[in-house]
């Protein structure tokens, strides 16, 4: 799903899919193994009287719903919490109290409170998520690594990851349009008569980092402006390094007539402090 900080049906659609009992159920394996409900327990409990080809099916059709049978499942034991988890490693961005509000605001209607857990240790997050201490969670991927997106799977904890494309359904996902922002500023900034516009990054391999990118580099092909390597400043998602990067590169270049930063959507402010002394406009 798109984000879109003025659409509530965000703030609804993520707080429903952590809130939604979507189990999957004994009945939906024997369902999609086209077999009855019966075969299916026997094959789940080990009974011979099913033949192999078919236990194989229905085991490998359990695994892929992520099926737990009731005696295996943990989240059964449990206590309900009506607890969610907001995850992330700041809240100083300028969008974050809008958004915990309108979430915390959406889990109030459906009986959830929302925590806010703050922190770039990923032991106190996954120890929270993992030890029962919120029902689902709401964060940033790039908090956890693989392995730890598979153990929340096997738990059946229901999650929804911000800003991040996920691509496995067993998770929810909700993106900006980053490319199309990061492109449409780069045609601001071109519009404007600037032809050597630099591009503070954020971190390669995020979504929105390299979507912004990508946009970046669709609207200097699509105005004919060569792409030069020079123009890019590493700033990491963190602004004391962003900081630092830009006011090496005012320095370093005899940009100052022209150089017009594109900032990550939270960089402005520190953006305008740092190219104060170049007189530089910078549109937020």
């Amino acid at each position: 799903m798109k984000f879109d900080m003025q659409n509530k049906n965000v703030f609804m659609w993520m707080v429903n899919k952590l809130v939604m009992n979507n189990r999957i159920t004994i009945r939906d394996v024997a369902k999609e193994a086209n077999v009855s409900i019966a075969t299916v327990s026997k094959a789940l409990n080990g009974v011979d009287v099913v033949k192999p080809a078919t236990k194989k099916k229905i085991l490998e059709t359990a695994e892929r719903l992520h099926y737990v049978p009731n005696f295996m499942g943990k989240q059964l034991k449990k206590v309900k919490t009506n607890t969610l988890g907001f995850y992330t490693t700041s809240i100083s961005g300028p969008y974050f109290s809008v958004l915990v509000e309108s979430i915390a605001r959406e889990a109030e209607k459906h009986g959830y409170s929302l925590n806010v857990f703050i922190s770039a240790d990923k032991k106190v997050v996954l120890n929270s998520i993992l030890g029962g201490m919120v029902d689902g969670m709401i964060g940033f991927e790039d908090l956890l690594n693989h392995d730890d997106l598979e153990a929340i799977k096997r738990e059946h904890i229901k999650a929804v990851f911000i800003d991040r494309n996920i691509q496995d359904q067993s998770f929810g996902s909700v993106v900006f349009d980053s490319f199309d922002k990061g492109k449409e500023a780069t045609e601001y900034l071109l519009s404007l008569g600037y032809e050597k516009v630099a591009f503070v990054t954020g971190i390669e391999g995020v979504y929105d980092s390299d979507e912004r990118y990508k946009g970046y580099r669709a609207a200097l092909e699509d105005a004919n402006i060569s792409f030069d390597k020079e123009l890019i400043i590493e700033g990491f998602f963190e602004e004391t390094v962003a900081y630092t990067a830009v006011i090496n590169f005012l320095r370093k270049f005899d940009y100052c007539h022209t150089f017009v930063p594109l900032m990550p959507t939270f960089l402005p402010l520190f953006a305008k402090e740092c190219t104060t002394f170049c007189q530089l406009d910078v549109p937020l």
